[in-house]
């Protein structure tokens, strides 16, 4: 077929050399990266590429057994059908037609879906009216957590990439054109076979830092890479090649913002513990101060601090940085030679220099001034010490402190005798630096997060409604000069001044060039690889790391709102009508779970962050009580007064919901996920320990527990009609009724992988056939977990671990047609649609006998020889797919 362009220059390339030359073990980390991207790059377009799924499978699976061939094979193919899928999308894209229904004129009003599932029981039932047509009511941005900003030297502007194939972009100053991009390297991150995955993939998420020929960046770590493990990056600034990688410990990808800062010297960055896969869970957020040497990565230092979120200051030999619980630290970084013949210890008492207590929480970042050193505080102070001995030489205090914001300040500048400071509160103050006292302020329209800077008698901010804005100040008089909203999502980076324009990044991935004097756009470069169809940004590239942490919670819908968490470490209250934003509540790392809704009451925790579970109020967002527990990756349960959290640090918690009072909490050996039902009088959840457990509501007390084999993760539990429905790791399905809810035992098994002698489970849409038992002295009844049609009810007899000789199917010495033979036939009922498929083995050769369906006593039925059960194995299998299946193998 002729070769049409992407317009991705990466992209085109890769599929070229697909086309010219089959893949190999020197080409495949590359070719299967882009294969990614590639794939998520039609589907922006609207391609249907479900006709790729079978290859894709093909290839993981090969991927994982360490089959090269197949892999390599499956990884051209899929090139093939994208390709396909790409020029009849070229040639005829697709075009979104509304239905002819018309929309009712009044919209009766929505039932309440205050909890994740719909209600404590997670049925995600509805007797709402869905979508009658498929036209856009409303949209509104939400904002990754990218605080990075911009580095300007000699004419070019370096900016962090977050995307899975690049970790920075080198652009010229003059004109936004890409000088250079730092590609990722895919076996930085992989092993050989295991291939690059979104979620796998390590994320540069720090601002530059210039080093003379050499730029350090620092990353968030991706899961399932020894859990957040991240590395520093040291790139060579002429051409962006990554010359080494040093390990920088564990940062939870949630967080969003990955900090370093240095010299020639030494490197100094925030460190956490993220160790999930311990028995039990060790998780602490950034709490650390980590010192390494610059040349050699190696660690010179590590210090305890408690919570820390803004960026450290390294100045001299000193480090400053501030912490959640309001303490202000000036560490020694260097303690200097012992004298001959000695060796120092290094206590707390050598390595702080001295510490000042704050009256609220400084998540913000400081700015050392000659001998004075600055910040903002949550109790809505700003500070100024004397740099040397951490004495206080003023605060000013302002109001009104904006309470729902986590961090109340931005950072301070500091010029011209003034300091000028943005707030949540929606105000830019100028304060006098000798003495604090106000000089001027300025009310803007939204929050302002990152730091003013300031030339020439003026004053340049952003806001995070995504505008920038000009002051001129003189006089102690101030007004403004020129307003320019940028883009649509909010600014959280610190503008950088340099030539007579402003270079700043916005939360939506995009560098912008600003001028400086009128505001007006000279151009824009966005930090994923693109193309463009018309002014429409299509991604060639993804955002790393993005297991749960870059997507936007489920939404919740209660009391004619919406409530819903988002990466850029929010939760908003929107009314569901017009999307309206209402409120929003600010946290320290993103939101993963739906929020929970109770008598006008929101409740919701983070991870990555702080260790805090918030209750605000529904109307105006306004903290009712918080609770130290956990990160909480999990939605919360509430009912009958009573919260459920699962806790990332393998708790379940139960709270009261009045006051988060904890009631009881009672610990898994691992991480407990996924969404706890409740019904009955008991909550189920399971467990990364491979349990599922049934706790007695109301004091925690075991009632069963049950081990599954697998991790439930991503699948809640579903409590229903007498039931529990469970799931299991290896993408498992959820099963109704699988678990009697009085004592665990099992109706209806689990299945995924890793199989016990004698289970049956039940399979879920999708199927394909595979042979997973050995021919023994007695039946092996498994079931692979893609096939589908669900066991019925009537199977109960068949219970997992245990397996089945002679006359086990029906009572002894009848049969199933009532005639008396029973040691010599056996029943097993299925869902129609479905049929049992015996393989026998014969020396080399293998024979298949398909045994249909007969219906009795308006059942459907297979009948089999009590015999054959022992001396074959047992497949079930869609009756769609059977005979495909069996000539396959034949």
């Amino acid at each position: 077929m002729p070769f049409v362009p992407t317009g991705d220059a990466v992209i085109d390339a890769v599929r070229q050399a697909a086309a010219e030359a089959p893949t190999d073990k020197s080409n495949h980390e590359q070719r299967y990266l882009v294969l990614q991207t590639y794939r998520h790059f039609l589907q922006r377009q609207g391609a249907d590429t479900i006709s790729c799924g079978p290859v894709h499978d093909q290839h993981r699976k090969a991927g994982l057994n360490g089959d090269r061939e197949h892999l390599f094979a499956a990884i051209d193919e899929e090139f093939r059908l994208l390709d396909g899928l790409h020029e009849e999308l070229t040639e005829n894209p697709p075009v979104s037609v509304p239905s002819g229904e018309k929309r009712p004129a009044v919209l009766p009003p929505p039932r309440d879906w205050p909890v994740y599932g719909g209600n404590p029981q997670h049925t995600a039932a509805t007797e709402d009216r869905g979508p009658v047509e498929g036209t856009l009511a409303w949209r509104r941005p939400m904002a990754l957590a990218w605080y990075p900003r911009p580095v300007v030297e000699d004419g070019r502007v370096y900016a962090a990439s977050p995307g899975m194939r690049t970790v920075l972009h080198c652009v010229d100053a003059d004109s936004g054109e890409l000088i250079w991009a730092t590609p990722k390297r895919p076996t930085d991150d992989q092993d050989e076979l295991t291939m690059v995955a979104t979620h796998r993939t390590r994320c540069a998420a720090s601002t530059p830092v210039m080093l003379g020929d050499t730029i350090v960046l620092n990353e968030i770590g991706p899961q399932h890479i020894e859990f957040a493990a991240r590395s520093l990056l040291f790139i060579r600034k002429s051409d962006g090649r990554l010359v080494r990688k040093a390990d920088a410990g564990t940062l939870d990808y949630r967080v969003g913002h990955s900090i370093v800062t240095g010299n020639e010297k030494m490197l100094v960055y925030p460190a956490g513990t993220q160790r999930i896969q311990e028995v039990p869970p060790h998780i602490v957020g950034t709490s650390r101060i980590t010192c390494v040497n610059t040349a050699s990565g190696e660690e010179l230092w590590d210090f305890y601090i408690g919570p820390t979120h803004g960026e450290p200051v390294l100045d001299g030999d000193r480090v400053y940085a501030g912490t959640a619980d309001g303490v202000f630290f000036c560490l020694n970084a260097d303690i200097g030679t012992p004298p001959a013949g000695r060796t120092w210890v290094v206590t707390p008492r050598r390595r702080v220099a001295w510490q000042y207590k704050a009256g609220g929480a400084i998540n913000s970042t400081a700015v050392v001034r000659r001998d004075r050193i600055l910040f903002g505080a949550n109790d809505g102070c700003v500070y100024c010490l004397d740099k040397s001995s951490g004495k206080a030489l003023w605060k000013h205090q302002v109001a009104p402190v904006e309470s729902r914001a986590f961090m109340l300040f931005s950072t301070p500048r500091v010029a011209d005798g003034c300091v000028y400071i943005g707030a949540a509160n929606k105000h830019l103050y100028c304060l006098d630096l000798a003495t604090g006292e106000r000089r001027w302020e300025h009310r803007a329209e939204e929050w302002i997060r990152s730091r003013p800077v300031c030339a020439g008698g003026r004053v340049w901010f952003a806001t995070m409604d995504g505008a920038l804005h000009c002051l001129a100040a003189a006089d102690g008089t101030v007004e403004a000069a020129w307003s320019t909203k940028i883009g649509t999502h909010p600014i959280f980076s610190d503008p950088v001044l340099d030539g007579g324009r402003i270079y700043v990044n916005s939360s939506d991935l995009f560098l912008w060039c600003v001028d400086a004097d009128t505001g007006e756009i000279r151009w824009r470069h966005s930090l994923l690889s693109c193309v463009y169809r018309g002014s429409e940004r299509i991604v060639t590239d993804e955002v790393a790391a993005v297991a749960g942490g870059h997507f936007q919670s489920k939404p919740t819908a209660a009391a004619g709102k919406l409530f819903v968490g988002v990466p850029g470490r929010f939760v908003y209250g929107l009314d569901y009508r017009t999307g309206e934003e209402l409120w929003r509540f600010e946290l320290g790392a993103a939101v993963s779970a739906a929020p929970a809704y109770s008598n006008g009451r929101v409740f919701f925790g983070q991870q990555g962050g702080e260790e805090w579970f918030y209750c605000v109020d529904a109307n105006d967002g306004s903290l009712i009580w918080k609770q130290a527990l956990s990160w909480v990756w999990s939605s919360a349960n509430v009912y009958d007064g009573k919260l459920y959290v699962p806790g990332v640090d393998g708790y379940v918690y139960c709270l009261r919901e009045e006051d988060g009072a904890i009631l009881w909490r009672y610990r898994t050996g691992m991480a407990a996920h996924p969404e706890p039902p409740v019904d009955g009088g008991m909550v189920y959840f399971g467990s990364w320990d491979h349990y599922d457990y049934a706790l007695n509501a109301d004091d925690g007390s075991v009632v069963w527990q049950f081990y599954t084999g697998g991790t439930p993760d991503s699948g809640a539990p579903i409590a229903s009609g007498g039931g529990v429905g469970a799931a299991r790791g290896g993408g498992a399905a959820r099963w109704r009724r699988a678990l009697v809810p009085a004592d665990g035992r099992r109706l209806l098994p689990l299945h995924g992988h890793g199989h016990r002698r004698g289970d049956l489970g039940t399979p879920c849409r999708g199927s394909r056939l595979q042979r997973v038992a050995r021919p023994a002295r007695r039946a092996r009844v498994r079931v692979h977990r893609h096939a589908h049609r669900r066991l019925s009810r009537g199977d109960a007899h068949l219970l997992p671990g245990r397996c089945y000789r002679r006359g086990d199917l029906d009572p002894p010495g009848r049969r199933a047609d009532g005639t008396g033979r029973g040691r010599r036939q056996g029943v097993l009922s299925v869902d129609r649609g479905s049929f049992l498929l015996l393989r026998r083995r014969e020396g080399q050769r293998r024979r298949h006998h398909q045994h249909h369906l007969e219906v009795q006593d308006g059942r459907p039925r297979i009948r089999v020889r009590a015999a054959d059960l022992w001396r074959h194995d047992l497949h079930l299998l869609p009756r769609r797919l059977a005979v495909r299946a069996a000539v396959a193998t034949q």
